[in-house]
């Protein structure tokens, strides 16, 4: 079994509580960045729609990479539609 095929597995183990787990660690605010994240927003655009400057848009994001323990803003959308938080 590949490296890959091993971690999905241990993810289908964990099952749904994991990811609602790993949901409701996130803030309201985090939430509203991750939408954007997933919309394909630019820091700065996700800022204009939430009133923010695109630093804070950062900060918020590299929190929710840190709580998922994903690495780039594509595995944040990913793991959101497949999660189908969108």
């Amino acid at each position: 079994m590949t490296p890959t095929a091993v971690n999905e597995d241990e993810d289908l183990k964990q099952g749904p509580s994991r990811h609602d787990a790993d949901w409701e660690s996130l803030t309201r605010r985090e939430r509203q960045i991750l939408d954007g994240v997933v919309a394909g927003l630019s820091n700065p655009e996700i800022g204009r729609e939430l009133f923010v400057s695109p630093n804070t848009v950062k900060f918020h994001v590299g929190n929710i990479l840190r709580k998922l323990g994903l690495r780039s803003r594509i595995e944040v959308a990913v793991w959101a539609t497949k999660n189908h938080r969108n």
